[in-house]
């Protein structure tokens, strides 16, 4: 089976049919990088991972194209994407997260899941707002004046964003393989710009110089896999991103530790990738020039909209 580079997948998770069609754009947009893969050798994309993200609907469609039903996940395992891969298991998993041996260089837990307005507790402070199942900054609002969305909805506190990161892992049936870390670039309201592609020890040193020490880094990393392990070996197979930010908080430089997980391919598994192949200081790209491309210069690794 090809790679398919399905970036509708949030969209399909939150309408849970089997039977999608997703928004003129973005289904233009996953025509125009249908061959995303081609920036790669062909024995770079794990052979487990043949689809950017599982969903009802992209394996209904892969079923009435004739694709073996056994190279597909379960009905059941689908559904454990959709829970894992919601914002409402990102506050469960949040709590799960033990890091208290570095506690004071974290940000306290804030995130709540909202799904009765009557749950908030109002106070004068700015608020972020996002809907259970979304990507690249989409259903995220930033909230003043009490003015939330309807439920449900995850809200968070609005932090001082200094930089944002993740940490990249790949579940199989019996351990949790450690990937690398991404560094990437996303605007105040969390729409995504670009991946940085650089050698692992660049992108570490990038996180160390907003103030954050090695150590916390490793650490929180090592919680992470431990976490992972616990919450989805025999429940999930393939690539899991969790998004975090380094924050000024008060003055003091601390880690949100996790904003959400991605339970599927990503820019940032794809830029690792693409750093083994073209190094840091290469020019490639793929897609429609009267479209959607994806592109990589000089250090960057992006998807820019060349509208006509």
């Amino acid at each position: 089976m090809a790679f398919i580079f399905n970036c509708s997948h949030e969209m399909a998770l939150s309408a849970n049919k089997s039977e999608y069609t997703p928004p003129k754009i973005v289904k233009r947009m996953e025509e125009d990088l249908k061959d995303l893969s081609s920036l790669l050798h062909e024995n770079t994309i794990d052979k487990d991972i043949k689809v950017w993200g599982w969903n009802k609907a992209i394996k209904h469609q892969l079923i009435k194209k004739g694709y073996d039903l056994d190279l597909m996940p379960s009905d059941e395992q689908i559904e454990n994407i959709r829970y894992f891969a919601s914002r409402k298991y990102a506050s469960i998993y949040r709590n799960k997260l033990v890091i208290e041996k570095y506690k004071n260089s974290f940000v306290e837990n804030e995130m709540q899941f909202i799904t009765d307005i009557n749950q908030l507790e109002y106070s004068d402070i700015t608020y972020i707002t996002k809907t259970p199942w979304s990507s690249s900054g989409r259903g995220i609002k930033i909230v003043n004046n009490k003015e939330f969305p309807t439920p449900p909805f995850l809200i968070d506190k609005f932090y001082n964003k200094i930089l944002d990161f993740a940490f990249e892992y790949k579940v199989t049936d019996k351990y949790v393989e450690y990937i690398g870390i991404s560094v990437f670039k996303a605007s105040t309201d969390g729409k995504y710009k670009y991946n940085y592609v650089l050698p692992q020890t660049e992108l570490k040193t990038i996180i160390i110089q907003q103030g954050v020490d090695k150590q916390i880094i490793d650490y929180l990393q090592q919680q992470h896999k431990i976490l992972l392990k616990k919450e989805l070996i025999g429940k999930y197979k393939g690539i899991v991103g969790i998004d975090m930010m380094v924050v000024n908080e008060s003055d003091t430089i601390k880690i949100h530790p996790c904003l959400e997980l991605n339970l599927r391919m990503n820019m940032g598994v794809l830029a690792i990738m693409l750093y083994k192949q073209y190094g840091d200081n290469s020019y490639a790209c793929i897609g429609n020039p009267n479209g959607f491309q994806a592109i990589l210069d000089k250090n960057h690794f992006y998807i820019k909209y060349n509208k006509r």
